[in-house]
């Protein structure tokens, strides 16, 4: 699906990017740029950048980056043609209904979603007035006995499935719905004489997305059946998956408070919510996914882990953990011993008493930890050892050096061991943990090890080394060649013929580099956002900000200024280049590039 190049660059040019990232995120003016806490990682100082020059952002911290459209992408979970449409629509530009390159099976496909959303509204209707009929008095008489009001009971849309059979296809049916879209909600087991009912004699929960569109539902059971599970879910559909849904988001997106509660189950969120904690969300009774935490990331920066108190609910808050710090998140985990969740909790011992065990929630790493004592035999120096490993290698994958030291700290002092062993156990888990992450890049719990320091891991001979190690010179000077030409592209015509991607050292350079040639020889604009924009996945465009933030100092954006910083940066860049060709050219050629190069410069500087 795709716009047009000059409907896209119409809604790009529309929407001020610090308009849009100011909506979401609290900036300030700081020099040229605004600066704020990124909404993408946990951080206490900000180090995401705005520039309402070049219309892109950068965060300095996780590395982020990108113009408008992929700010909007990135914080809402859009695709791109989705972010275009939700961008076009705040400034009130009409997209067409087709974009130029939609095949007809695409279209038919959005089609059907259409439809099938339609008919999944019309069916939360249809359980939401069951409940209230005569047949739901026993549901409602349930809900109540749950603790929950008529205020929750609406707020979150419940309802009731009576009797089944055909009762809900019927009504569907008789509002016009067609067996096609009825199918595709999941609502409806399909049989040898047609369709029958899968919900009956079941309370209902609405599952919505975001926005507050009904994608799925879930039903406990009312009374006891043999067979029956106690509670049913939708099946997957072409509008619900539910590794990438959150139950009750909706609703806790409009908190104001800076934790949010992960559950296991419908009746926890609504309890919690009952109880007045209305960050409260569910993971839809799946495993915590990668992509449920990169969301939950989008909302907040702490979680807090209020999962069952059994075997299994332990097990899973251990699984979660690792997932939620992939993505930056703050993860604590709320004891609720005796009780088994916070439903039974809460009426147990009340809203304060709960309120008190998550002020007192511990770190999700003392969970892990204490979870690795377990059976620990510490009259064993081998399982001791096993255990202080474990400790290190944990500790290690907390990718802030202050955040490490304390964790010693403390750790030091909880299990008796001498700081400064820990500490060097502590480093050399690191670079272990950074050499795990070069091998396997694709393994999302090491990529936030991937991005550390290597050099904080060390210390002495090691860490000189290593921070020795890293590109200096040669690649800040490509970055802040091409910054310049996209701030200044009046300066591209004096290059084109003498400056080839091939002759930088830095991929990323080298690649917009060519798309801004691209883009002059199919006379397209270029500018820092169009060029971020360019690059479609988050890894180019976050590397693609990162070049073009490079040269923001104001006193560059004069003439004068930019001038001479682009005569001085050329000529290293190109020295450089020359510097690493010049082994395999013939004398004559040697002559004829320096000679060359000195001319260019000599010209631009006049």
């Amino acid at each position: 699906m795709r716009y047009s190049d000059e409907l896209i660059d119409k809604v790009r040019e529309a929407n001020d990017i610090v308009d849009v990232v100011s909506a979401c995120v609290p900036l300030k003016k700081r020099g040229a740029n605004f600066v704020g806490l990124c909404p993408f990682h946990a951080e206490k100082t900000g180090s995401f950048n705005v520039s309402p020059t070049r219309q892109i952002y950068k965060c300095f911290g996780c590395g982020k980056g990108g113009n408008v459209f992929n700010f909007v992408m990135e914080y809402e979970n859009l695709t791109f043609p989705e972010a275009v449409k939700m961008l076009a629509g705040r400034v009130g530009i009409e997209l067409p209904e087709s974009p130029e390159d939609d095949s007809p099976e695409k279209r038919l496909e959005a089609g059907r979603k259409e439809k099938i959303l339609a008919a999944l509204k019309d069916a939360a209707g249809f359980y939401y007035r069951t409940l209230r009929s005569p047949e739901g008095v026993r549901a409602q008489q349930y809900l109540l006995e749950r603790g929950l009001d008529e205020e929750t009971i609406n707020r979150f849309g419940l309802g009731y499935a009576g009797k089944g059979g055909v009762t809900l296809y019927d009504h569907l049916r008789k509002l016009g719905h067609s067996d096609e879209a009825l199918e595709g909600t999941g609502l409806f087991y399909s049989e040898k004489n047609g369709m029958s009912d899968r919900f009956f004699n079941r309370v209902i929960f609405p599952i919505m997305d975001r926005q507050g569109k009904v994608i799925a539902f879930g039903g406990r059971l009312m009374g006891t059946a043999s067979k029956a599970p106690k509670y049913l879910n939708s099946p997957e559909t072409p509008v619900f998956n539910k590794g990438s849904n959150i139950y009750a988001l909706n609703v806790a997106k409009r908190t104001s408070r800076d934790t949010y509660l992960l559950c296991e189950g419908y009746m926890d969120v609504i309890a919690l919510h009952r109880a007045g904690f209305d960050s409260a969300v569910a993971s839809l009774g799946t495993a915590l996914t990668p992509v449920q935490a990169k969301i939950l990331r989008r909302f907040t920066s702490r979680v807090a882990l209020t999962y069952d108190s059994d075997g299994a609910g332990q097990a899973a808050t251990l699984r979660a953990i690792p997932i939620l710090r992939a993505e930056g998140l703050d993860v604590r985990v709320v004891n609720l011993s005796p009780k088994k969740d916070p439903d039974e909790f809460i009426k147990e011992y009340g809203a304060d008493a709960y309120r008190e065990r998550l002020e007192k929630a511990e770190p999700a790493f003392f969970f892990e930890m204490e979870a690795g004592r377990v059976n620990l035999n510490e009259a064993d120096p081998a399982e001791l050892a096993k255990f202080n490993v474990m400790l290190a290698r944990s500790i290690a994958k907390h990718t802030d050096e202050m955040v490490r030291y304390s964790y010693i700290k403390a750790s030091s002092t909880r299990y008796g061991i001498d700081e400064a062993v820990l500490t060097r156990a502590v480093n050399d888990e690191g670079l272990r943990l950074q050499e795990e992450a070069e091998k396997s890049p694709a393994n999302p719990e090491l990529a936030y090890v991937r991005e550390a320091d290597p050099g904080s891991y060390a210390s002495g001979e090691a860490g000189r080394r290593i921070r020795e190690a890293a590109p200096k010179g040669t690649v800040k000077s490509e970055h802040m060649l091409i910054s310049l030409l996209a701030t200044h592209p009046a300066f591209i015509p004096l290059v084109r013929e003498d400056l080839r991607p091939d002759e930088l050292s830095d991929a990323a350079a080298a690649e917009l580099l060519k798309r801004i040639y691209d883009r002059v020889d199919n006379n397209r604009p270029v500018s820092p956002a169009v060029l971020a924009g360019d690059l479609t996945d988050a890894d180019s465009s976050a590397a693609a900000a990162r070049i073009l933030m490079g040269a923001e100092d104001e006193e560059l954006m004069d003439e004068e200024g930019s001038r001479k910083a682009f005569c001085d940066t050329l000529a290293t860049v190109l020295n450089e280049s020359f510097k690493r060709s010049g082994a395999t050219m013939s004398f004559a050629e040697v002559a004829k590039r320096r000679k060359s190069i000195d001319a260019l410069i000599a010209k631009i500087r006049k």
